[in-house]
């Protein structure tokens, strides 16, 4: 079994393609595209969990990491379900007085995660300096740039365009200092936009070209200045990051079955926290629209596009869904002064 990607020196974002290869004895080897050498014999240390459509990073024992260009199937990881579910579903495991244990302690936890932790996280964010912030938000982005993005392919006179826009708008919404806006080509992540704690934010190529008219990209830049100027996202980093602690504390972080559990009470908290985020930086941009003599009606525009284009996927804002409902946002920004 084969599986094609770029590899990573350690500690470098330069890549060149390469091979993966898993022979019948499950060892690995791995082969540069630009010949540079004949083939090599590795060992998998990690291989990193799913981001948003994106493959997964394999980390070798040399090093260096290893990012295919589609994520390989189980099989060649040698992954036949998670260490804890198989000790849960071997015999003598599962009681219904365990089971009900767990639950208990899952409402319990969750029920006082959701009082504590955001309070707690946003009094240290008050405390965290901005420059801390946007180097946070650097590297992060850093990373993703790496992994998942390609150079944009935008006219430079398009891009310094809407780079203006945003600057306007910055000063206007009080966001000081402006973030810088950076363009990339995103096939995995599609018609995206990211803001970055602190900035940068990151528009694709899919997404400009998917909206096509510049209103309503600026629109979406809006809501994105949004997130910066609240500072969601060192908020979302500190209360994923304490409701990991504090459910790690009363589940058990191990490996055990309790390990499973704590990933699915963060994965529920924090879907509730971009939710609320969300709808924060939808208002942000719905008054900061008309102040610029713009109108969040095209805020609106762009987010039936986004729906069209994406579907059943995009649409309803279930419990685990990390946006809210995308009609009752356009209703909330058709709603608003100076919708045309």
């Amino acid at each position: 079994m084969r599986i094609r990607g770029h590899l990573y020196r350690p500690g470098s974002s330069e890549r060149v393609e390469a091979v993966l290869a898993r022979d019948g004895g499950g060892r690995f080897r791995l082969v540069r595209a630009d010949g540079d050498d004949a083939g090599r014999d590795v060992g998998l240390r990690v291989a990193g969990p799913l981001l948003a459509g994106v493959p997964r990073t394999i980390a070798l024992d040399t090093g260096e990491r290893f990012v295919p260009f589609e994520e390989p199937p189980g099989a060649f990881l040698g992954e036949t379900g998670t260490g804890p579910w198989r000790r849960v579903t071997s015999p003598g495991r599962v009681t219904p007085f365990r089971m009900a244990v767990l639950a208990a302690l899952v409402v319990l936890a969750i029920a006082g995660l959701r009082a504590a932790a955001p309070v707690a996280a946003d009094l240290a964010a008050a405390l965290v300096p901005h420059r801390t912030e946007a180097l946070m938000g650097e590297l992060a982005f850093r990373e993703i740039d790496a992994l998942a993005l390609e150079p944009s392919e935008l006219a430079e006179s398009h891009k310094a365009r809407l780079r203006a826009a945003a600057r306007a708008l910055a000063r206007l919404g009080g966001v000081d200092p402006a973030p810088e806006v950076r363009f990339r080509r995103a096939p995995a992540l599609g018609a995206n936009a990211f803001a970055f704690p602190g900035g940068p934010i990151l528009v694709t190529d899919e997404l400009v070209e998917l909206l096509g008219d510049d209103d309503r990209v600026v629109a979406v830049l809006a809501h994105e200045l949004g997130h910066v100027e609240a500072r969601h996202g060192l908020r979302q980093a500190l209360r994923i990051g304490g409701v990991f602690l504090i459910a790690s504390l009363a589940l058990g972080g191990d490996e055990t079955l309790m390990e499973e559990l704590v990933a699915l009470t963060v994965s529920i908290d924090a879907a509730g926290y971009s939710r609320t985020f969300e709808r924060e930086a939808d208002a942000f941009a719905g008054r900061l629209l008309p102040a610029a003599g713009r109108s969040p009606g095209d805020l609106a525009d762009a987010l039936r596009i986004l729906i069209e284009d994406c579907g059943e996927r995009c649409e309803g804002g279930g419990w685990l869904s990390t946006h809210p409902d995308a009609s009752s946002r356009i209703e909330a920004l058709t709603d608003r002064p100076g919708t045309d």
